[in-house]
């Protein structure tokens, strides 16, 4: 995953997911093989969910450091 360079960001989480990882993809066919790509036969994987976004609301982490 480190290496595919779809992969744009990836957060370990707490709560029901272990880990996010934001992709880019040309359309849902290219995100569907992607995830069979990184994460279907990954032997450290028991499920993936994917949430396609349509509309970025609001983007990046501009938060100022004390």
């Amino acid at each position: 995953m480190a290496r595919a360079p779809e992969v744009q960001q990836c957060y370990a989480v707490a709560g029901e997911w272990d880990y996010a990882v934001m992709l880019v993809a040309r359309d849902l066919a290219h995100c569907h093989e992607l995830g069979n790509l990184l994460f279907k036969d990954a032997p450290n994987v028991k499920r993936y969910v994917t949430l396609p976004v349509f509309n970025a609301v609001k983007t990046g982490a501009y938060i100022p450091l004390p």
